[in-house]
């Protein structure tokens, strides 16, 4: 695998190329995305892909025969095992279109246009990350999440990102355990173990009972999907905290009751493989609209996420790579 990595400059995301401790996507991804292409035929970009990607869907309850079949083949893609000529094929016989839009460094695994059952929209970086995976497993009903996670990944150099392609009262991708958005996440774990999972959510304060979050200050509520919030999350919070307002960004359990997001299926994927973290945000609509029209303050949230893994140390040596430079 490559072995490369991100220098962060400025929102306006400039980058520089480094050794990194992380592995990028495989070789094989790399070497599909050069293979020749349509060139009468322009690749759409993610935000084209993610606006379609709930055309004409039709959900259908996804059989475990599926979603083992899509965890291997995709475990199969990232590792390299088998050629890249035979790859495109072997993704559209289980029904999902791979496309490598330009100049965006990634692949976007969608499903084919006759073949919409809300198995949902998943990416990878090919070269160019950071140890991070994006997921907003419910984009219709929690307002704007999908965008905002959509826009991040864009932005930023992450390595994977995962969206719902329906409603979570069809299908709940966070509270299902035979979801492809759990095959997703055990694939990614499984071959990049130092992976920090941040899952966007969105809540609305008049439907809290009780504590800070009815509160109509409160902008966030963090936590680790456990009662007992590790070093990463309390750091999360507290950057959070100073960029945001003190009063305004809540920890779980300390701080409110609310929100915590113990029985959430992704966080247990990752507590049973014991790789990874799991960080999960809460955000109040006002939140919410102030993340979609503003890039400052997406490039604000997403320096509090990385700042807040650095502390934990999982980007130590990549830092001390990208100073020394």
């Amino acid at each position: 695998m490559l072995l490369l990595a991100v220098l962060w400059a400025n929102p306006n995301n400039n980058r520089s190329k480094h050794e990194s401790p992380f592995p990028s996507t495989s070789n094989v991804l790399a070497q599909v995305a050069a293979l020749p292409k349509d060139m009468g035929k322009k690749a759409p970009s993610l935000k084209e892909i993610y606006s379609r990607s709930t055309q004409d869907t039709t959900f259908v309850l996804p059989s475990s025969e599926e979603v083992v079949a899509f965890e291997s083949l995709l475990n199969d893609s990232i590792s390299g095992a088998f050629s890249p000529a035979t790859f495109e094929s072997k993704w559209n016989e289980l029904g999902w279109n791979l496309i490598f839009p330009a100049n965006e460094n990634m692949v976007v695994i969608e499903e084919l246009p006759t073949q919409r059952r809300g198995r949902g929209l998943y990416a990878l970086r090919i070269e160019v990350v950071d140890p991070f995976m994006l997921q907003a497993p419910h984009r219709f009903y929690d307002t704007d999440t999908g965008v905002i996670s959509r826009k991040l990944f864009e932005e930023n150099a992450v390595q994977a990102g995962a969206w719902n392609t329906v409603s979570r009262k069809q299908y709940d991708m966070a509270h299902r355990r035979g979801s492809f958005f759990n095959a997703f996440t055990r694939c990614i774990v499984k071959n990049y173990p130092d992976i920090i999972n941040f899952q966007i959510h969105g809540f609305a304060i008049s439907k809290r009972k009780g504590d800070r979050a009815e509160s109509p200050n409160t902008l966030a509520i963090i936590s680790n999907a456990t009662r007992s919030p590790d070093q990463m999350t309390k750091s999360f919070a507290s950057q959070m905290k100073s960029l945001f307002g003190k009063d305004r960004v809540w920890l779980f359990p300390v701080e409110t009751a609310e929100l915590g997001a113990t029985s959430n299926k992704q966080a247990s994927v990752m507590q049973q493989r014991g790789n990874g973290k799991f960080l999960h945000i809460e955000m109040a609509k006002s939140f919410r609209e102030d993340l979609m029209s503003s890039a400052s303050d997406r490039g604000a949230l997403y320096r509090a996420f990385r700042a807040a893994i650095n502390k934990r140390g999982s980007l130590a040596k990549t830092d001390r790579k990208m100073e020394a430079n």
